[in-house]
């Protein structure tokens, strides 16, 4: 829970929207974003990148570090910009399109629940 607070804390302005953003990840109930969006931001190469991503995921450490080095290596490999591949892993992995660091996000979910999530699409 501390983790959690510290990522979102400057984001609120609230303590009720410290919570509501907070559940994210205490949710039971996983809410994907619609087919729309996703189809949206889902290109070939967003494709292949998600399809890297997902290799290369499994011999890393799961943490804030390692995470973003694999993205930045993903994101030189596919000459994509930060932008144009986080959306469309925040729509997958947590069904919004805007969150804390991306990193950090991942990093407090398990690596098992990214992965299936990425894959699912």
């Amino acid at each position: 829970l501390p983790a959690v607070v510290d990522l979102f804390k400057e984001r609120a302005e609230t303590l009720e929207q410290l919570a509501e953003n907070a559940m994210l990840f205490c949710r039971t109930l996983f809410i994907p974003a619609s087919n729309t969006s996703l189809e949206e931001v889902l290109s070939t190469n967003i494709r292949s990148a998600l399809v890297d991503f997902v290799k290369q995921a499994d011999g890393i450490a799961w943490n804030r570090e390692s995470i973003a080095a694999l993205i930045k290596k993903i994101l030189t490999e596919h000459k994509l910009g930060m932008s144009q591949f986080a959306i469309p892993l925040r729509l997958i992995v947590t069904g919004q399109a805007q969150t804390p660091n991306i990193s950090a996000t991942l990093a407090l979910i398990s690596k098992d629940i990214v992965i299936n999530r990425i894959k699912a699409v």
